[in-house]
């Protein structure tokens, strides 16, 4: 432990596998100041060591792996740690946050974040434990999925409590929507970031540890923590989620028009009136309740965790009998489900699984699907360019089939493998008209033309189309931040003032993503909490005002995200939608509505201080201590 460090550990372990250099670096406590940890740190080692200009598939790319303060501690839903690199998917700034138990070990093991240069020669893992670093030959590993590559290692090094964070089949062969896995089934999903560490051969990282993380002050702690504690248990919310999951939200999104149909072309009553049922009999034989009656096995909480949203599943019956793992979430049963008119459970369940196990974002996989099933429909591909696949709407035996071989890279899969941004590029024939994505990251299941504010928050996320980085909605579903100027509930169809409370909630959600927190738990947060328990955790040097917290190193964070997807190319050109979700549908609670997204970009342009490139003003840049960055606008 470095000095009388609190909250962190105090290192970071810097891998070099070009040279099997390992090196313990110590963390600057006024960096962690500035940049909290998890997707601060992320951003700042990306933006100070890898070029932009480089292949994110190459050996300049560095792979980031780190916790916050908060993760390891007895505060509630702080199970998670972030990966950070340049996205191969998208070729700007990109990262991924996962939960379970992984993060924690980490930090159990000596340290608080781990970073990998170069490319092995051959397969590798590295294995963390007490304070020690090892590289270890992974040969026997490669080839093999994420379930079997946590048992293998286990086994190998004779402690089945060992967590591992690895990358299947589908990483090692560089598809662009590859995961990190760890926890049989969570997954850092987003923007390829398996697709890195296939890369650069590395396997796996395994983590065991004995050591515990000091805390500043144990009373404050425990108070902020009861706090916490007894304002998540009267949360609605938090009581709907221990009892279905995320997967209850298909009961509840469909009245609002908040999930995705035919690839964002049609409502929930389009789809109905084809089958002849109503709606919320078909949406809800995909959700919480049908789910978890069905094949629970038990539920899963992650570390500290209070909430237990998770769950496992057996599928006991049917084609895809035997089925065991996690169960699928809220985004998977739609992108996977809805969104590809598919109401075969247990074909999603498969699709998960296949997913967990070969390492793959199921956001990208099923928004790609849906893509290529609109194509079909077009007749702009055909049975002749998917090697005989019948791609109809809802094809249940297709969408699996599809899965795997994007998984494999195999056939039309290798098309797909790509996302749908490069597939269309590939396809031609105007196809990039149905391809949902934003910068190259496919859309997420909420539809911008439910919740107009999601229209700025999906055109201007760092990464790309995203619901964590921001989730702007929530003010419309009643929540508010009055220390921020949110203040009161607002419609969900008004565009006006939508802009300004976007950038808000994005440094809102880049400080959660630092500390690291569950956006769930975080919904419950308030501005005394999280102070309290910063502080509380980590020591009077991070005694923060929520508002400099926010505005300061929420928006330092997101600022410097913005300038390095600058360098990368990016400007106010590319803080779009794509033309469907500008296309009003013509039935459901969201009928001839779609956001404007002009109105919205110039108030958030504006509640930034960017001028009208999308580049952040020099006075901005000195308001957050970057003023060494001015040079890469001008």
């Amino acid at each position: 432990m470095l000095g009388n460090i609190t909250g962190y550990i105090g290192k970071i372990i810097r891998v070099n596998l070009s040279s099997d250099d390992i090196k313990i670096e110590d963390l600057d406590l006024d960096f962690a100041r500035d940049y909290i940890g998890g997707s601060g740190f992320g951003i700042k080692y990306i933006y100070d060591e890898v070029p932009p200009e480089i292949d994110a598939l190459s050996e300049q790319n560095k792979l980031c792996f780190f916790t916050g303060p908060l993760v390891g501690t007895p505060s509630p839903s702080t199970g998670r740690y972030m990966v950070a690199a340049k996205s191969p998917l998208t070729n700007i700034f990109g990262e991924a946050c996962s939960g379970g138990f992984w993060g924690p070990e980490l930090k159990f093991s000596g340290f608080d974040g781990v970073i990998i240069e170069g490319i092995a020669e051959a397969p590798k893992y590295l294995w963390i434990h007490d304070g020690e670093v090892e590289l270890k030959n992974a040969s026997s590993l490669w080839g093999i999925d994420t379930f079997e590559t946590e048992a293998k290692i286990q086994k190998e090094l004779g402690d089945n409590k060992i967590r591992t964070a690895s990358i299947g089949p589908a990483g090692e062969k560089q598809v662009k929507m590859a995961a990190v896995i760890n926890d049989l089934g969570r997954a850092a999903g987003r923007t390829g970031m398996g697709a890195v560490m296939g890369s650069k051969k590395l396997k796996a990282i395994a983590c065991r540890g004995t050591n515990k993380v000091e805390i500043a002050d144990k009373d404050l702690l425990k108070k902020a923590n009861k706090s916490l504690y007894s304002k998540m248990n009267m949360s609605p919310m938090v009581n709907i989620l221990k009892s279905y999951g995320t997967a209850t939200f298909l009961d509840a999104f469909w009245v609002l028009g908040d999930i995705p149909f035919k690839n964002w072309g049609a409502s929930v009553h389009d789809w109905a009136d084809e089958k002849g049922i109503e709606p919320f009999i078909l949406t809800n034989r995909l959700a919480g309740s049908s789910l978890r009656d069905k094949y629970k096995k038990r539920l899963y909480a992650c570390y500290g965790c209070s909430i237990a949203c998770g769950c496992e599943i057996e599928v006991d019956e049917g084609p895809y009998k035997g089925i065991k793992g996690h169960a699928p979430e809220y985004e998977t049963l739609a992108m996977l489900g809805t969104n590809c008119l598919n109401d075969n459970l247990e074909s999603i369940c498969k699709a998960n699984d296949i997913c967990n196990r070969y390492g793959l974002d199921t956001i990208s996989v099923g928004g790609t699907i849906s893509f290529a099933m609109d194509l079909y429909e077009k007749g702009i591909i055909t049975k002749e360019d998917t090697g005989g696949l019948d791609l109809t709407w809802g094809n249940a035996e297709a969408i699996v089939k599809l899965t795997e071989l994007i998984a494999k890279k195999e056939g039309f899969g290798k098309v797909l493998a790509e996302g749908t941004r490069k597939a269309a590029e590939e396809i031609g024939k105007n196809s990039s008209d149905y391809a949902i994505q934003v910068k190259g990251l496919e859309v997420p299941a909420h539809d911008p033309r439910a919740f107009v504010s999601m229209g700025v928050q999906y055109a201007t996320s760092n990464r790309g189309a995203c619901h964590v980085n921001g989730l702007p909605s929530s003010v419309s579903q009643g929540m508010i931040l009055p220390v921020l100027g949110i203040s009161y509930k607002t419609s969900r169809f008004v565009n006006k003032g939508k802009g300004i409370i976007d950038k808000k909630i994005q440094e809102v959600h880049a400080i959660f993503n630092s500390i690291i927190v569950c956006q769930f738990a975080a919904l419950v947060y308030g501005s005394t909490d999280t102070c309290r328990l910063l502080k509380a955790t980590a020591g009077p040097k991070f005694d923060y005002d929520f508002k400099d917290l926010i505005y300061k190193c929420g928006g330092r964070i997101n600022t410097l995200k913005r300038l390095y997807n600058i360098r990368c190319g990016i400007s106010a050109k590319d803080d779009v939608l794509p033309k469907k979700l500008l296309e009003p549908l013509k039935t459901g609670s969201t009928a001839n509505v779609v956001p404007d997204i002009e109105t919205q970009l110039q108030e958030y342009f504006k509640e930034n201080k960017w001028d009208a490139k999308g580049y952040p003003t020099v006075e901005r840049l000195k308001e957050l201590g970057l003023e060494k960055e001015a040079k890469f606008i001008q």
